[in-house]
């Protein structure tokens, strides 16, 4: 008898079933479309599997392709959904049972380029691409990565990597560990990093990093550093101005910063 449960509001679902590359692994695809009139907000609320989020400008509906992996997709136990929920698309993919009937959900989405993004991801990696609005990220594990937005970006992880290139907009990170690399920035950069390297490229606006461990790298800002370093080698190429606020151990170095826009006794 099938105990999938499977929950969706006012679109369209499909199904079929796959082999998966791995042999004892089965997938099941199931496509999920809303009707994005009057819709201004995307909100995913998903378990295990990466989620794709790409923005199309000339997309009328949200448009959903999930891939259920396990041992045996059809007998798992599973929500998922795509509602409407006043201005907001909602979508959950979660998965009921801990059994390997249903190990992962795996999501590609399609939305109009304009949506805001709120996702609450429990692990696997997160790609977001095209999006001209503000994008909300909670995520337990896996990396996150996101290309050519023009919003303001929050992301709250606990562990993985997390890249962003081509932003326009503040980023906001709070982030555990993993590597951080971000390229191309016009905004303001807030970075609370718990371990992993720091990254930064090409970015018009002041950055402001609290870091634990793991080296830092910084070049081409316009605009102020300010670095709040536990541990890990500092290294600062081309700024308007540099603040250290506390230095544990390692070196600091800097390029291309006038000295009187130094704000440290002993890097002067």
């Amino acid at each position: 008898m099938m105990k999938t449960l499977l929950t969706y509001g006012m679109g369209i679902a499909a199904l079929s079933m796959t082999v998966a590359a791995n042999a004892w692994d089965s997938e099941m695809r199931q496509e999920l479309t809303l009707d994005a009139k009057a819709l201004s907000t995307l909100r995913v609320d998903a378990a295990a599997g990466y989620l794709t989020i790409r923005g199309d400008k000339k997309a009328t509906d949200v448009s959903v392709v999930a891939t259920l992996v396990g041992d045996d997709p059809e007998q798992g136990e599973y929500r998922l959904s795509l509602r409407k929920d006043a201005d907001d698309a909602v979508l959950v993919a979660k998965i009921i049972d801990d059994n390997d009937d249903v190990r992962m959900i795996n999501l590609d989405v399609v939305v109009p380029a304009t949506f805001k993004l709120y996702i609450e991801d429990g692990s696997g990696d997160i790609n977001i691409d095209e999006i001209e609005n503000d994008i909300e990220v909670h995520d337990g594990s896996g990396k996150i990565a996101l290309q050519t937005i023009a919003g303001d970006i929050q992301i709250n992880d606990g562990s993985g990597d997390i890249s962003a290139n081509v932003i326009t907009g503040d980023l906001d990170i709070e982030d555990g560990s993993g590597g951080i690399d971000l390229r191309v920035i016009t905004g303001d950069i807030k970075l609370d990093d718990g371990s992993g390297s720091i990254d930064i490229e090409v970015v018009t606006g002041n950055i402001s990093i609290d870091d634990g461990s793991g080296s830092i790298n910084v070049s081409t800002v316009t605009g102020s550093v300010e670095v709040d370093d536990a541990s890990g080698d500092i290294y600062v190429d081309t700024a308007t101005s540099f603040t250290l606020l506390d230095d544990g151990s390692g070196k600091v170095r800097l390029h291309n910063v006038d000295s009187e826009n130094v704000m440290n006794s002993r890097l002067k």
